[in-house]
């Protein structure tokens, strides 16, 4: 398959799952996550904390003139459309640019994550090039039926950071590891996932020298640490508890197993997914830092 193609099909299928994304199950619909709360540090903990894509939308509205900003305000809440999708997604028009910024972000995330498994795929599989290609479009196409419960701004990015910080790995870039690794970091905390990942991997010696992989594991749990330990710091004084669950309201066992642990439970959304037909209750568990 030639770049070009591959390039145009996979534009197209990003659309569409871009599209779906934000559909359902709504990317503005969780309150503690809203975009704009994410965008302007005021989301409580832990979101606030998954600073990577709300910081880079900051950053470029920041660097945006004043007058661009505002007269792109305008030119998108002119459109009728285009301010129909804002009222459903329960967009803030003032902030239109941002939202704007943080959707295209989100989609090249998508584009990204395709090329960032081809990547991975061709450093773990001999196959001809048109093999690769095809298996990473319908992999693409097999995202959609995860977003099940709730959309969320770093997800996409998740994916994306995720897949280039496996191809990196697997063809032992470890330079552009580390730094996809803070990025990831940035993102959200399940970026220690790609650390333990390492490990398990590495651990045989007959696949990396005692003496390397000590000491990239120490660069990567440097990494972590003190990311996390300064995003803690940044957003010390914002609402939200140290740890959080949620479970289905059927789901007993795993909310005996929490309150056995010092889990509370903090409240509940009535009928706040609907699976196969059915709905069911969100119980939100959280254990508070004292």
């Amino acid at each position: 398959m030639s770049r070009p193609l591959f390039l145009a099909i996979c534009l197209l299928l990003s659309g569409i799952v871009f599209g779906i994304f934000i559909r359902q199950p709504q990317v503005n619909r969780f309150q503690a996550a809203m975009f704009l709360k994410m965008v302007q540090g005021t989301a409580p903990k832990p979101y606030v904390q998954r600073v990577l894509l709300p910081v880079t939308v900051r950053l470029i509205a920041a660097a945006t003139p004043a007058g661009t900003r505002a007269a792109t305000n305008e030119w998108l809440q002119g459109r009728r459309s285009l301010q129909r999708i804002l009222d459903i997604r329960r967009w803030d028009p003032e902030y239109a640019f941002e939202h704007a910024v943080g959707m295209a972000l989100m989609y090249l995330s998508l584009v990204g994550f395709a090329y960032a498994l081809r990547h991975f795929f061709t450093g773990v599989f001999r196959a001809p090039g048109v093999f690769a290609d095809s298996a990473c479009l319908v992999a693409l196409l097999g995202v959609p039926p995860f977003f099940r419960y709730y959309s969320h701004v770093y997800d996409l990015p998740n994916l994306l950071l995720f897949a280039l910080a496996l191809a990196l790995m697997v063809r032992r870039r470890w330079g552009l590891f580390l730094l996809v690794l803070a990025a990831a970091t940035l993102n959200k905390e399940t970026a220690v996932l790609l650390t333990m990942l390492f490990v398990i991997h590495f651990w045989n010696e007959q696949r990396m020298d005692r003496r390397s992989f000590t000491r990239l594991v120490l660069l990567q749990a440097c990494i972590f640490v003190s990311f996390q330990l300064a995003i803690s710091w940044a957003f010390r004084n914002n609402p939200g508890p140290f740890l959080y669950v949620h479970l289905f309201d059927h789901n007993i066992g795993s909310q005996r197993v929490l309150e056995k642990n010092g889990f509370k439970l903090e409240g509940i959304l009535r009928k706040a997914k609907k699976i196969a037909g059915k709905f069911y209750d969100d119980r939100l568990y959280a254990k508070v830092k004292r």
